[in-house]
């Protein structure tokens, strides 16, 4: 094995089972680098993947003799049965038209058009495959962060983090410390390094805590008014960090509070007219957009006006002026903002919440509106991904028409796509917006059957929450279901409780 040349030996690692792949990596560091090969795993994916389990079953019913297919039809045309197109062409064990009459090559055919539709990776975009794998198919293990001293003694008195913020490092860009304000009024920074995934000496170590009340205004002793005071609003996305210079904004009610993270000190405090609901992100180059339950602000806190460390907010008043100008809205309770846009210099500014619409501004002609997408849901997180919304008459699968070219170029364009997590009717609704061509798709049937809470891109894959406590993860196929992971109640007190896991496919594919 050690002579044979490495395309030799990839050929050989394709019958393999993956269990053995992964004990290879451990005899060489040659073997290594031939298990982790990025084309072998591609094609581990798809092998496992629900693209290449439809396509063995409809080779089964394809191989079947005529009178099982007559009963099939039969059953597929009952009455009362909820199937869409595709499912009775599944069922018929329908095919598209022969490229040719060769068997053998048209099956290849088939297998590269079937991959190339399930691709997940974008032009310019570097994926690991191994990662993937493991992220779609490798039983999940969840890490627990490390308690607050007094919680570790006194298990009765739990607290809850009232939103959550990410601290990136200024040399790599990746996340190192988790940030969350809790319901007594304290700020919590826990380490999220990579050294040590799952252990107590690594990710989840609880690295500095203030003192309670710090946010809330109130002594550490007044925990119940603290309580009151952080949950009164219900705002998640109140948080919001400054990498770059270590700063974090936590909104408290009307007030909006700039804190030094490396002291855990207020360093100053604006106030606004109405409670705040949402943060957008931090910018080094665009003021924060703050989102209060009738009013959209820009505040950048690079401005001298934005506040030092004081009581006097007599500056809550909504004057005019380039920095602090504000939008008024129609209908209240914005719940997340997006700074987001089709290219670099775009100074889009996506807000959504509890009205049935996403509204657009410009940055640059604040506080006009740019325009609107009207989604008829009600969103409570939104999130991008820097790559197109594939429009659904190019799935390969679906329409024999389309052709591996188009598709290619198609994901070669330059556009955006908007996440959003919604509820819709009682039920939850995952929906993506292609830009700048708006190209709505909605998955209200399949998500979830409570309402989605939050939804962030991960690799190759989407995650979202929802209000049963279960995280999924779709791939790029909102509406494919593979894994899950529960949260809810009791798991997320016990870290040794079992976990599930749920995932779809990320941006474009609809399931075959």
């Amino acid at each position: 094995m050690d002579r044979l040349p490495e395309e030799v030996v990839l050929q050989i690692l394709t019958f393999l089972d993956i269990l053995d792949l992964v004990r290879l990596q451990a005899v060489s560091s040659r073997y290594l680098a031939l298990a982790r090969d990025d084309n072998l795993w591609k094609h581990e994916c798809f092998n496992h993947s629900r693209v290449a389990a439809v396509r063995r079953r409809q080779q089964l019913l394809s191989a079947q003799p005529s009178a099982l297919a007559d009963l099939r039809n039969a059953v597929s045309a009952l009455p009362g049965r909820d199937l869409t197109a595709c499912d009775v062409s599944q069922l018929r064990g329908s095919h598209q038209p022969r490229a040719t009459t060769n068997p053998a090559a048209e099956e290849r055919v088939q297998r590269a058009r079937a991959m190339a539709n399930w691709e997940p990776g974008y032009a310019h975009e570097q994926l690991d495959y191994y990662q993937e794998f493991i992220r779609r198919h490798a039983p999940i293990k969840i890490g627990w962060l490390d308690l607050p001293n007094h919680q570790a003694r006194d298990k009765e008195a739990m607290r809850e983090a009232t939103g959550l913020g990410t601290l990136r490092s200024c040399h790599t860009n990746e996340v190192s410390n988790l940030v969350a304000p809790l319901d007594d009024g304290s700020i919590c920074i826990w380490s999220a390094n990579t050294q040590s995934a799952l252990s107590r000496a690594g990710r989840g170590r609880l690295l500095a805590q203030s003192r309670p009340g710090l946010l809330s205004g109130r002594s550490p002793e007044a925990t119940a008014e603290s309580h009151t005071i952080m949950t009164e609003t219900g705002a998640v996305e109140c948080v919001s960090i400054d990498s770059s210079a270590d700063k974090g904004y936590f909104a408290v009610q009307s007030l909006l509070h700039e804190v030094d993270l490396n002291t855990l000190q207020i360093a100053s405090t604006r106030q606004y007219p109405w409670p705040i609901t949402a943060l957008s992100e931090v910018q080094p180059t665009a003021p924060l957009t703050v989102g209060t339950n009738w009013t959209i602000h820009l505040s950048d806190p690079r401005d001298p006006a934005f506040g030092t460390a004081q009581t006097d907010f007599h500056g809550a008043e909504m004057i005019g002026g380039s920095s602090y100008s504000h939008a008024t809205l129609t209908q209240p309770g914005p719940l997340s903002i997006l700074h987001e846009g089709t290219g670099e210099h775009d100074s889009s500014i996506w807000v959504a919440g509890r009205f049935t619409s996403l509204l657009n501004y410009d940055r640059r002609f604040f506080p006009r509106l740019r325009s609107t997408i009207f989604s008829g849901a009600r969103i409570a997180s939104l999130a991008a991904l820097p790559f197109p919304l594939i429009p659904r008459s190019l799935d390969l699968v679906r329409n024999p028409e389309a052709s591996i070219s188009s598709l290619i170029d198609a994901r070669s364009q330059l556009g955006t796509t908007i996440l959003a997590a919604a509820e819709y009717k009682g039920k939850g609704s995952l929906e993506l917006y292609g830009l700048p061509r708006v190209q709505p798709y909605q998955n209200r049937q399949t998500a979830s059957a409570s309402k989605l809470l939050s939804v962030a891109a991960h690799g190759a894959t989407i995650v979202f929450s929802d209000g049963d406590g279960n995280l999924k993860p779709p791939n790029l196929d909102p509406a494919t279901q593979a894994t899950q992971a529960r949260l809810a109640s009791g798991a997320a007190l016990h870290p040794d409780s079992q976990a599930k896991a749920t995932s779809y496919r990320r941006l474009h594919r609809s399931s075959p």
